[in-house]
């Protein structure tokens, strides 16, 4: 759980003008004038029984023991109750905060909001205490009180709203993070026998309370919640495995693959070996890489992480590009698209079960371990692609084929080089990733480390790139060196390298010039649709003088 930091740092560097403290049985003038305030105010009101405010002309429930703080330009309206005797505390003060100084003067500039809410529950004592101390302060300058000490106790009445506002905060950040620990146990133990009294027990909450929380917080009860995790990870086994009804049903968390039947065709519309044939979903990609798959594949998601390059129409998701990086975006977005389906790279599937596994079933398709074509075949098989899957790879290696046939008077089977600038060091790139265009698809020779190095995996998989110690290019000679630089910035410090450094400056393709700096944002991309456009590319590239 994060540490607040409580607010009551607005405070820091402030100093009050109060202009009026004041007790009546009486409705305040400014009330009843129901004219916008001009300055900050707070208003206690004592009664018997409940009545209403109504500041900014919204309804706010009032009890007897509750602060109100009133901003300038407020609207407050207080009803009358003829049968109700009122008891009405008021102060009427500015807010001034510093905002420069210097030697010989001070100046402040005037404060005209307040963080969080204008309501709060204060013990009548309590109050009272504050209030008449502050009168005092205020009005009775002869009993050696100042204006120095009632600005001390508006600010203690200050500071103690803010400061049990951010302790209620806490609590239920606190509260928060119990209810997202029971949900993290459902979702890894959801074939076991899960009931309410458990899940409140595990995070030490009342039963009635915990489910209500659970309500307000996800929109759905616990049985909801478990009941569409076990739906969702039966629709992802249907999907991906030939295991019968009845495996999945035990594997889902039911017993009964009878009752499972049911209750996934209340839930879905459909019986699971209808579900099973179903190819038409509606799709969410949380990676950019199947994005652009399931654009090639003439799929558009409902809502994806996408890469600038890609000419797709549809919602675009701020998501986490590694498993490290924080997930951010609202779950509010999901529930809004509705998916029937969650693609994703395996690197990200931990962090969206936890936030939407409820949602949809979450399908990740390997990525390290699966090159490009694979990528598409699985893609399409899952979405009834697989016609459209072979057209695309005949259509590039066709396309590929007489590019080489372009290429070859001119370079013939030339060795090439990767290197990627990156704000961690330099790499050296193999067959996959940026690449693949020049190693598979334009066969050209990749340096002899790098051919050791992905020797022991099959092409395109595993092995994407190696460190590379400034010292070290000589590892990597080649007829060509491609850098691609994300900044302007890094292509000079490179070109410094090859004027200062001795091993860059005899690295065989900066003696003959045949160094090409490329944009790294434009070559990342791993994808169908961008590697078509990066074969143009490195033709164009390979074939400038």
């Amino acid at each position: 759980m994060n540490t607040l930091k409580y607010e009551h740092d607005f405070l820091q560097q402030t100093l009050f003008d109060i202009a009026e403290v004041r007790s009546s049985t009486s409705c305040p003038s400014w009330a009843a004038a129901s004219a916008p305030l001009k300055h900050h105010t707070l208003l206690y009101v004592s009664a018997a029984g409940r009545t209403e405010l109504l500041p900014d002309s919204r309804l706010l429930s009032y009890n007897d023991g509750t602060l109100y703080l009133f901003v300038p330009g407020s609207t407050v309206k207080l009803p009358s109750f003829p049968n109700k005797a009122f008891e009405y505390h008021w102060i009427v003060f500015d807010l001034f905060r510093l905002s420069g100084s210097s030697l010989s003067f001070r100046s402040y500039e005037r404060v005209l909001d307040f963080p969080g809410a204008r309501q709060h529950r204060m013990s009548k004592k309590h109050f009272k205490r504050l209030f008449h101390s502050l009168k005092l302060s205020k009005g009775a300058p002869a009993e050696g009180r100042s204006q120095f000490q009632a600005q001390q106790q508006l600010y203690n009445l200050l500071d103690f709203l803010l400061t049990v506002e951010n302790e209620a905060e806490a609590d239920l950040e606190d509260t928060l993070a119990k209810l997202k620990s029971s949900v993290l146990f459902m979702q890894q133990h959801y074939q076991q026998d899960i009931r309410i009294d458990k899940l409140a027990e595990l995070v030490q909450l009342h039963p009635s309370y915990y489910a209500q929380l659970f309500k307000q917080t996800l929109d759905q009860t616990p049985v909801e919640y478990l009941t569409r995790l076990r739906i969702n990870k039966a629709k992802e086994l249907l999907l991906q495995t030939d295991k019968s009804v009845r495996e999945i049903a035990y594997e889902a968390g039911y017993n009964d693959e009878f009752y499972f039947s049911r209750r996934f065709k209340r839930t879905t519309g459909l019986a699971p070996t209808v579900y099973v044939k179903k190819r038409d979903f509606r799709i969410v990609s949380l990676s950019a890489p199947y994005t652009d798959h399931l654009f090639t594949l003439g799929i558009h998601a409902a809502a994806a992480q996408s890469h600038p390059g890609l000419p797709l129409d549809t919602v675009d998701l701020d998501l986490p590009e590694h498993a490290s990086d924080p997930w951010e975006i609202r779950r509010k977005i999901f529930t809004e698209l509705q998916p029937e389906l969650i693609l994703c790279k395996d690197n990200v599937k931990t962090k969206a079960m936890e936030h939407v596994n409820d949602l949809a079933p979450i399908i990740s398709i390997p990525w390290a371990s699966k090159d490009l074509y694979t990528h598409l075949s699985e893609i399409a098989e899952l979405t009834g692609r697989e016609t459209e899957a072979l057209r695309w790879r005949d259509r590039h290696e066709q396309r590929a084929e007489e590019l080489r046939k372009q290429l070859e008077p001119r370079i013939g089977r030339a060795s090439v080089a990767i290197c990627v600038v990156r704000s961690t060091g330099l790499r050296m790139y193999g067959l996959r990733n940026i690449g693949h265009v020049f190693y598979r698809s334009l066969k050209l020779t990749p340096p002899e480390r790098i051919v050791r190095l992905s020797e022991p995996y099959p092409a395109g998989t595993h092995f994407n790139w190696t460190a590379l110690p400034k010292d070290d290019i000589l590892s990597y000679e080649a007829d060509y060196l491609l850098i691609a630089v994300s900044a302007p910035q890094e292509k000079l410090q490179m070109q410094q390298l090859f004027r200062e450094n001795a091993a860059w400056a005899s690295h065989p393709a900066v003696k003959s010039g045949r160094v090409k700096f490329i944009s790294w944002p434009e070559w990342k991309v791993y994808a169908p649709y961008a590697v078509d456009r990066q074969l143009e590319q490195a033709v164009q590239l390979l074939l400038q003088s």
